[in-house]
């Protein structure tokens, strides 16, 4: 159970974002992905952490792990990319898929974009 009665300890939102392909070709991808629920304070302080230049240990990635639980719905070449560690890892070495993540990590705790996030 969440913090309030009635709320849930994880939410699930919608990712849309666009990704270079070969030859530079776009595609739009969509897919659902998990998370823990946090309190707001906790997340705007994880965002400021993130933005302090002397804070190395928080990171775009380390929100990430931190904060999934699943995806689905994400397409690759082979059909849907399972949920696992080690494709977490590869699309967070991916510009686009750590960004799209980490941003929808900030609409659903925060109800907003994460506009002030370090590149």
């Amino acid at each position: 159970m969440g913090v309030l009665k009635g709320t849930a300890d994880t939410i699930t939102v919608n990712v849309s974002t666009k990704i270079t392909e070969d030859l530079g070709k776009v595609a739009q991808l969509k897919f659902k992905v998990k998370f823990k629920t946090r309190e707001y304070d906790d997340a705007k302080a994880l965002i400021a952490r993130m933005n302090d230049a002397d804070d190395a240990e928080v990171t775009e990635a380390t929100i990430i792990r931190d904060n999934i639980i699943d995806w689905s719905d994400l397409q690759g070449d082979g059909g849907e990319v399972p949920f696992n560690a080690e494709n977490l890892s590869t699309a967070l070495q991916h510009p686009e898929y750590r960004m799209a993540l980490f941003t929808a990590w900030g609409e659903a705790q925060l109800r907003r974009l994460v506009t002030n996030s370090k590149n």
